[in-house]
């Protein structure tokens, strides 16, 4: 197979939908493909791959392609989970519709880049808004390439952060939160993927990921009612929760067109502080979360595919019960 032929695609990336979907977890979710250039020519029936929702690739895109991915997602906060691990019904709903489109560009067969520009529309309790929020920028390494008959699968180092645009302090109190779209931080994260494919039949192929990530936030100064907490005499500095992200996504081929994936995600989330004033506490405790991402991708072609499916919380120690339904068309060129 030629390298024109590799399928390409992008997953959508817990760390660019943190203020938009705090019910999220944090991590990167760079793009994926199919296959290696070495495995490539070892399968003369190579299935067609979107890859998973959430699991990041085990490989970079090939340089001097192109990949497209535009995301929409309709996301619902609905609960909250204590720090016993029970759950609690929340007494208003919070939904999000939104909009991820990812542009990324091989610079070489070892290294790519990606942005990630995002936009939101927030709905809660007779409150709307459109926002914008933080734009995204991750570079992939290539450490190792699999090879048919050796043991070692791809690996992959992964390097992100974010430029914050969004609004994130300064919020009015009667838009009970839906004007917050960032977070005022660069978030820089580090990550490392490994992952490989392994042919079961002739069209029945099988590819496991696993991901482990880290996210340490800068310090961020805040003024009256922000994502963070507070009210609007708030004054002072927050300092983020780091996070621990891990992911294992799974695909099986049924055939050239239909695929199924599933992806299971854990957070750890240290506590956040805050040093100033401010009216209305800003400190919260650390907290995990456990969430499944199962869905359904179709494929047209090497070039062209669409997958859809469904994330939502499984349990969790002092964190937001969500579920959301998530579509994305990959283009590659």
């Amino acid at each position: 197979m030629s390298r024109n032929n590799l399928r390409l695609s992008t997953v959508v990336k817990g760390c660019v939908w943190s203020c938009l979907l705090s019910a999220s977890l944090y991590g990167d979710s760079p793009p994926q493909h199919d296959f290696t250039f070495q495995e490539a020519s070892n399968y003369p029936n190579l299935p067609w791959l979107t890859g998973t929702l959430l699991t990041p690739s085990e490989v970079v895109v090939p340089g001097g392609h192109w990949n497209v991915e535009p995301y929409l997602a309709w996301d619902i906060r609905y609960g909250y989970y204590d720090s016993k691990w029970n759950y609690h019904h929340a007494s208003q709903n919070f939904y999000s519709l939104i909009s991820i489109n990812y542009l990324e560009y091989g610079i070489s067969d070892y290294v790519d880049v990606q942005i990630a520009p995002q936009l939101a529309w927030n709905h809660t309790s007779g409150a709307s808004q459109w926002v914008l929020g933080d734009l995204s920028v991750i570079f992939d390494f290539q450490l190792l390439y699999a090879v048919e008959g050796k043991w070692w699968p791809n690996v992959k180092l992964t390097v992100s952060g974010d430029i914050p645009i969004g609004k994130y302090q300064h919020l009015d109190p009667h838009k009970k939160g839906t004007d917050g779209g960032g977070t005022g931080s660069f978030n820089p994260s580090a990550g490392i993927v490994f992952g490989r494919v392994f042919q079961l039949s002739t069209f029945h192929f099988f590819r496991p990921r696993l991901f482990m990530g880290y996210t340490i936030p800068n310090s961020v100064s805040v003024k009256g009612l922000n994502v963070y907490g507070g009210g609007v005499g708030t004054k002072g500095v927050v300092y983020p929760s780091q996070v621990l992200l891990g992911l294992t996504g799974l695909e099986y081929t049924l055939n050239p067109h239909w695929v199924f994936s599933l992806d299971v995600q854990y957070a750890h989330k240290t506590k956040q502080q805050f040093k100033g004033k401010t009216e209305m506490t800003m400190r919260a405790p650390s907290s995990e979360q456990w969430s499944l991402a199962p869905a359904v991708e179709y494929n047209w072609s090497e070039n062209l595919g669409l997958i859809s499916g469904v994330w939502f919380s499984l349990a969790g120690r002092n964190a937001t019960s969500f579920a959301s339904g998530i579509s994305a068309l990959n283009v590659y060129f």
